[in-house]
Protein backbone atom coordinates (compact mmCIF):
# COMPACT_ATOMS: atom_id res chain seq x y z
CA UNK A 1 0.00 0.00 0.00
CA UNK A 2 3.04 2.45 1.14
CA UNK A 3 4.46 1.21 -2.46
CA UNK A 4 1.32 2.08 -4.61
CA UNK A 5 0.56 5.78 -2.46
CA UNK A 6 5.06 6.58 -2.74
CA UNK A 7 4.67 5.78 -6.86
CA UNK A 8 1.05 7.97 -7.23
CA UNK A 9 3.09 10.47 -5.32
CA UNK A 10 5.94 10.17 -7.72
CA UNK A 11 3.55 10.18 -10.47
CA UNK A 12 1.89 13.32 -9.63
CA UNK A 13 5.28 14.99 -8.43
CA UNK A 14 6.40 14.44 -12.34
CA UNK A 15 3.36 15.89 -13.92
CA UNK A 16 3.28 19.13 -12.04
CA UNK A 17 6.86 19.27 -13.30
CA UNK A 18 6.02 18.94 -16.78
CA UNK A 19 3.06 21.26 -16.05
CA UNK A 20 5.44 24.09 -15.00
CA UNK A 21 7.58 23.02 -17.76
CA UNK A 22 4.85 23.43 -20.36
CA UNK A 23 3.48 26.60 -18.60
CA UNK A 24 6.55 28.44 -18.59
CA UNK A 25 7.05 27.58 -22.45
CA UNK A 26 3.92 29.13 -23.41
CA UNK A 27 5.34 32.91 -22.95
CA UNK A 28 3.17 34.76 -20.61
CA UNK A 29 0.39 36.20 -22.36
CA UNK A 30 1.23 39.91 -20.86
CA UNK A 31 4.25 39.66 -22.05
CA UNK A 32 3.73 38.29 -25.51
CA UNK A 33 1.93 41.16 -26.39
CA UNK A 34 4.11 44.22 -25.78
CA UNK A 35 5.77 46.06 -28.03
CA UNK A 36 8.95 47.20 -28.20
CA UNK A 37 9.81 50.30 -27.52
CA UNK A 38 13.31 52.79 -27.53
CA UNK A 39 12.96 52.84 -23.62
CA UNK A 40 11.31 49.33 -22.68
CA UNK A 41 13.75 46.64 -23.51
CA UNK A 42 15.57 46.31 -20.70
CA UNK A 43 12.27 45.95 -18.98
CA UNK A 44 11.08 43.48 -20.90
CA UNK A 45 14.11 41.29 -21.01
CA UNK A 46 14.24 41.59 -16.95
CA UNK A 47 10.59 40.21 -17.01
CA UNK A 48 11.42 37.53 -19.58
CA UNK A 49 14.30 36.33 -17.30
CA UNK A 50 11.55 35.55 -14.84
CA UNK A 51 9.11 33.53 -16.49
CA UNK A 52 10.04 32.85 -19.72
CA UNK A 53 11.88 29.41 -20.83
CA UNK A 54 15.17 29.36 -21.86
CA UNK A 55 14.42 28.75 -25.72
CA UNK A 56 12.20 31.89 -25.78
CA UNK A 57 14.99 33.44 -24.17
CA UNK A 58 17.08 32.62 -26.62
CA UNK A 59 14.98 33.51 -29.58
CA UNK A 60 14.74 36.63 -28.57
CA UNK A 61 18.16 37.45 -27.59
CA UNK A 62 19.22 36.24 -30.98
CA UNK A 63 16.14 38.43 -32.70
CA UNK A 64 17.20 41.74 -30.89
CA UNK A 65 20.99 40.96 -31.85
CA UNK A 66 20.38 39.98 -35.41
CA UNK A 67 17.88 43.01 -36.03
CA UNK A 68 19.42 45.43 -33.73
CA UNK A 69 21.24 47.45 -35.90
CA UNK A 70 17.72 48.75 -37.72
CA UNK A 71 15.18 50.21 -34.90
CA UNK A 72 12.85 49.53 -37.66
CA UNK A 73 12.90 46.10 -37.54
CA UNK A 74 12.84 46.15 -33.78
CA UNK A 75 10.45 48.90 -32.61
CA UNK A 76 6.93 48.91 -32.90
CA UNK A 77 6.77 44.75 -32.59
CA UNK A 78 5.46 42.66 -30.09
CA UNK A 79 7.84 40.48 -28.23
CA UNK A 80 5.57 37.39 -29.63
CA UNK A 81 6.13 38.78 -33.16
CA UNK A 82 9.96 38.88 -32.59
CA UNK A 83 10.38 35.32 -31.41
CA UNK A 84 8.62 34.30 -34.03
CA UNK A 85 10.08 35.46 -36.87
CA UNK A 86 14.00 34.26 -35.05
CA UNK A 87 12.01 30.68 -35.52
CA UNK A 88 11.48 31.65 -39.11
CA UNK A 89 14.59 32.85 -39.85
CA UNK A 90 16.38 30.20 -37.13
CA UNK A 91 14.30 26.79 -39.38
CA UNK A 92 15.23 28.27 -42.83
CA UNK A 93 19.05 29.10 -41.78
CA UNK A 94 18.85 24.91 -41.00
CA UNK A 95 17.38 24.25 -44.07
CA UNK A 96 19.73 25.94 -45.83
CA UNK A 97 22.69 23.76 -43.76
CA UNK A 98 20.80 20.59 -44.22
CA UNK A 99 20.48 21.21 -47.87
CA UNK A 100 24.26 22.14 -48.19
CA UNK A 101 25.57 19.24 -45.45
CA UNK A 102 23.27 16.95 -47.44
CA UNK A 103 24.59 17.84 -51.04
CA UNK A 104 28.20 17.77 -49.99
CA UNK A 105 28.60 14.39 -48.68
CA UNK A 106 26.77 12.63 -51.21
CA UNK A 107 29.56 14.33 -53.65
CA UNK A 108 32.03 13.17 -51.01
CA UNK A 109 30.70 9.88 -51.04
CA UNK A 110 31.00 9.57 -54.95
CA UNK A 111 34.83 10.63 -55.66
CA UNK A 112 38.33 10.69 -53.91
CA UNK A 113 40.58 13.69 -54.73
CA UNK A 114 43.91 13.82 -54.09
CA UNK A 115 46.30 16.92 -54.03
CA UNK A 116 49.58 16.28 -55.34
CA UNK A 117 50.86 19.85 -55.76
CA UNK A 118 52.17 23.08 -57.98
CA UNK A 119 53.92 21.64 -61.03
CA UNK A 120 56.38 24.04 -62.91
CA UNK A 121 56.49 23.84 -66.59
CA UNK A 122 60.35 22.76 -67.74
CA UNK A 123 59.33 25.09 -70.50
CA UNK A 124 58.87 28.27 -69.04
CA UNK A 125 62.46 30.04 -67.77
CA UNK A 126 60.67 32.15 -65.52
CA UNK A 127 58.10 29.68 -63.81
CA UNK A 128 55.12 31.91 -64.32
CA UNK A 129 52.97 29.00 -66.14
CA UNK A 130 52.18 26.22 -63.51
CA UNK A 131 49.58 23.65 -62.99
CA UNK A 132 47.55 22.23 -59.81
CA UNK A 133 48.19 18.53 -60.00
CA UNK A 134 45.21 16.50 -58.37
CA UNK A 135 44.18 12.66 -58.80
CA UNK A 136 40.38 11.85 -58.70
CA UNK A 137 39.25 8.15 -58.04
CA UNK A 138 35.31 7.63 -59.11
CA UNK A 139 33.87 5.53 -56.46
CA UNK A 140 30.93 5.49 -58.03
CA UNK A 141 28.28 3.14 -59.22
CA UNK A 142 28.88 5.46 -62.76
CA UNK A 143 30.73 7.03 -65.15
CA UNK A 144 32.15 10.56 -64.10
CA UNK A 145 31.67 13.42 -67.22
CA UNK A 146 32.71 16.30 -64.87
CA UNK A 147 33.67 17.00 -61.49
CA UNK A 148 34.07 21.12 -60.44
CA UNK A 149 34.86 22.68 -57.25
CA UNK A 150 37.90 24.58 -55.57
CA UNK A 151 40.99 23.84 -53.26
CA UNK A 152 41.27 26.29 -50.75
CA UNK A 153 44.85 27.07 -49.09
CA UNK A 154 44.74 28.45 -45.64
CA UNK A 155 47.93 28.91 -43.82
CA UNK A 156 49.12 28.02 -40.41
CA UNK A 157 47.15 30.15 -38.40
CA UNK A 158 44.11 29.40 -40.52
CA UNK A 159 43.66 32.49 -42.86
CA UNK A 160 42.25 31.98 -46.22
CA UNK A 161 45.21 32.38 -48.68
CA UNK A 162 44.07 31.42 -52.23
CA UNK A 163 41.44 29.54 -53.80
CA UNK A 164 41.57 27.42 -57.14
CA UNK A 165 38.99 26.76 -59.18
CA UNK A 166 38.85 23.09 -60.45
CA UNK A 167 37.56 20.82 -62.62
CA UNK A 168 37.98 17.50 -64.49
CA UNK A 169 38.71 17.51 -68.30
CA UNK A 170 38.30 13.70 -69.07
CA UNK A 171 35.68 10.85 -68.05
CA UNK A 172 36.21 8.87 -65.36
CA UNK A 173 35.72 5.27 -65.84
CA UNK A 174 33.50 3.10 -62.74
CA UNK A 175 36.42 -0.06 -63.44
CA UNK A 176 39.36 -0.49 -64.25
CA UNK A 177 42.93 1.64 -63.75
CA UNK A 178 41.55 4.82 -65.01
CA UNK A 179 38.66 4.84 -62.78
CA UNK A 180 41.31 6.94 -61.19
CA UNK A 181 42.92 9.99 -63.16
CA UNK A 182 45.92 12.75 -62.57
CA UNK A 183 44.56 16.12 -63.86
CA UNK A 184 46.38 19.31 -64.17
CA UNK A 185 44.67 22.66 -64.21
CA UNK A 186 47.01 25.60 -65.80
CA UNK A 187 47.33 29.26 -63.61
CA UNK A 188 49.67 32.01 -64.33
CA UNK A 189 51.83 32.83 -61.20
CA UNK A 190 52.03 36.41 -59.68
CA UNK A 191 55.06 36.95 -58.40
CA UNK A 192 53.29 39.55 -56.42
CA UNK A 193 50.96 37.68 -54.72
CA UNK A 194 50.63 34.91 -52.60
CA UNK A 195 51.24 32.30 -55.18
CA UNK A 196 54.58 32.75 -54.00
CA UNK A 197 54.17 31.27 -50.64
CA UNK A 198 51.69 28.23 -51.89
CA UNK A 199 54.59 27.24 -53.93
CA UNK A 200 57.47 27.43 -51.70
CA UNK A 201 55.51 26.80 -48.37
CA UNK A 202 54.75 23.07 -46.89
CA UNK A 203 53.09 23.89 -44.25
CA UNK A 204 49.81 25.09 -45.58
CA UNK A 205 46.53 22.88 -45.53
CA UNK A 206 44.86 22.33 -48.93
CA UNK A 207 41.17 21.87 -48.50
CA UNK A 208 39.08 20.23 -51.48
CA UNK A 209 35.73 21.46 -51.78
CA UNK A 210 33.58 19.67 -54.42
CA UNK A 211 30.66 21.38 -55.93
CA UNK A 212 29.05 19.69 -59.19
CA UNK A 213 29.48 16.19 -60.90
CA UNK A 214 28.08 15.63 -63.99
CA UNK A 215 27.50 11.85 -64.82
CA UNK A 216 27.67 10.65 -68.53
CA UNK A 217 23.85 9.54 -67.73
CA UNK A 218 22.95 12.95 -67.50
CA UNK A 219 22.83 12.48 -63.66
CA UNK A 220 24.12 15.46 -61.65
CA UNK A 221 24.79 16.08 -57.89
CA UNK A 222 25.52 19.69 -57.27
CA UNK A 223 25.97 21.63 -53.85
CA UNK A 224 23.81 24.81 -54.50
CA UNK A 225 25.08 26.81 -51.24
CA UNK A 226 28.24 26.91 -53.63
CA UNK A 227 26.16 28.05 -57.19
CA UNK A 228 26.76 31.55 -56.91
CA UNK A 229 30.32 31.74 -55.69
CA UNK A 230 31.58 31.66 -58.98
CA UNK A 231 34.23 29.48 -58.69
Amino acid sequence: MNYILKLISLCFVAIMILNSCNDKQKLDTKIAKQQITKTNLAKISEEMQKTASNENIEYFVNAITRLGNTPDSIVGKTVSQLIEEQKKYHRDELGKTLLGTGARVELFLNHIFHYYGIQFLDDDPNQLRNNVVFDVTNISDKEIKRLEGHLSFYDPQGRLVRVFPLATGTSIPVTGDEKSLRFAMPFIHNPNSDDTLIRTRRDFQAIWTPKRIEFSDGTILEDITLRDLGR
